[in-house]
């Protein structure tokens, strides 16, 4: 037993989350968005000494893991993460950048590690020259908010005319492919659906699953920082996306994207 003393509330009724598949939730952010200031985090600190945790998400179907310290299984790969102080003491965030290809959208910037949010999402400021960097014009015109949920509804062949999504954080690049970004509503749609959501002004840009089943992630309390590397497994599937990489790759290598100014101010709540 790693925590011998840990409260929890069991559900006798819930109402409004019929949509959501999970067994239970458990928090790992910050005290200060606690209703008691105790949570699982302290605990795993004060009762078993444990300051690190990470994550390593995986596609539906699969099995995902959370590791409790760091791994010894060599599954961050000779280059291992990078790190960046966390910025906001009540989700675990970082200070980095949003850039669409070769353009970039924000610097300076607060972005959040949510497991518990299924997509990316933005302020809606941001999100409105985000989808129309990722897409061309004709491509967008193809696409629709789609009911109350406002999701951003899109032909699956979006695919190939999309940009690469980066986010970069400590100077490296964090890529989302457009194949990773366009999901089918259902088995056998043509219609996708873009995991990238309009949020709120009053939140940080929160980097869900859609983001962080492309990485591992590295929470460490102790150093108050977060951690991220690039995953092996995770390359671009389409021949479409290969040639964008390798041309944004190439536009960093020449020097062309240095020097850029953000097409946006820098987006930091609660600071």
């Amino acid at each position: 037993c790693i925590i011998p003393q840990q409260g929890f509330i069991c559900a006798g009724r819930t109402a409004g989350i019929q949509n959501f598949v999970f067994d239970g939730v458990l928090g790992l952010a910050f005290p200060a968005l606690s209703h008691t200031g105790i949570t699982v985090l302290t605990q795993l600190g004060a009762q078993a000494g444990i300051q690190v945790f990470c994550f390593f998400l995986e596609e539906t179907g699969k099995p995902s893991k959370l590791v409790l310290g760091l791994p010894d299984d060599g599954r961050f790969g000779p280059a291992g993460p990078v790190y960046s102080p966390v910025v906001l003491q009540e989700w675990w965030t970082f200070e980095g950048s949003l850039s669409v290809g070769p353009s970039l959208v924000m610097n300076a910037s607060f972005f959040a590690l949510d497991t518990g949010t299924s997509y990316v999402t933005l302020p809606p400021s941001y999100f409105a020259a985000v989808v129309q960097l990722l897409l061309p014009p004709e491509g967008l015109a193809q696409c629709r908010l789609y009911g109350p949920t406002k999701l951003f509804i899109c032909p699956c062949a979006s695919r190939l005319a999309a940009r690469i999504l980066y986010v970069t954080m400590s100077g490296q690049d964090f890529p989302m492919f457009p194949e990773d970004l366009f999901t089918p509503l259902r088995d056998g749609s043509d219609q996708c659906v873009l995991e990238v959501q309009a949020s709120s002004e009053a939140l940080p840009v929160i980097l869900g699953d859609t983001f962080l089943r492309t990485v591992g992630t590295v929470f460490d309390v102790g150093q108050l920082r977060v951690g991220l590397a690039r995953r092996a497994d995770v390359v671009p599937r389409l021949e479409s996306t290969r040639k964008r990489l390798r041309a944004d790759t190439d536009a960093i290598a020449g020097g062309r994207s240095a020097g850029r100014l953000p097409l946006l101010p820098p987006h930091r709540p609660g600071s």
